[in-house]
């Protein structure tokens, strides 16, 4: 006989001092669980799946590198996943730097993404190549986003 009582949610065996326990009463009670708490686990409705929770945990990559003054450099990354676009610019200076006395203006930051990208910087599946002008683009423009000795850090997103 099984129990004389069930919970009132899950309908489990609930005995009461002259009920006697069976092994088929147990089994029972375990496959209703085990069906409640797979359904319950599976319901992407109420639970995110692996991939989503990555995405969450880890939406953009942080990287660094040393300009070394070529006029391309490609930097290499392992972010863990595709990046979609980012930004990049030097630590020791300013996005932009005007020098009126030479007529000049060295740009040091840049957006960029898998469609396209500001003029300088190529975003590839685990790299971006990066341009240090020799000469003015548009008139007094240079793109220095690989100048020797200038730290730069990039900021890659999901």
């Amino acid at each position: 006989m099984s129990s004389t009582n069930k919970t009132p949610h899950l309908r489990l065996n609930s005995w009461i001092g002259g009920d006697v326990p069976k092994r088929t009463d147990f089994v029972s009670d375990n496959a209703i669980i085990d069906t409640v708490v797979g359904e319950h686990n599976d319901n992407t409705q109420i639970h995110i799946s692996q991939s989503e929770r990555e995405k969450w945990n880890a939406p953009y990559y942080i990287g660094k590198y040393m300009g070394t003054g070529q006029s391309t450099n490609t930097v290499t990354f392992d972010a863990g996943f595709k990046p979609k676009w980012g930004i990049l610019f030097s630590v020791g200076t300013y996005a932009s730097v005007n020098d009126y006395n030479n007529k000049a203006d060295y740009n040091y930051f840049a957006v960029f993404s898998e469609k396209g990208s500001m003029d300088g910087v190529t975003l590839g599946e685990n790299s971006i190549t990066v341009t240090q002008s020799t000469i003015s683009i548009l008139g007094t423009e240079y793109k220095s986003f690989n100048e020797n000795g200038e730290t730069y850090v990039f900021i890659l997103f999901r």
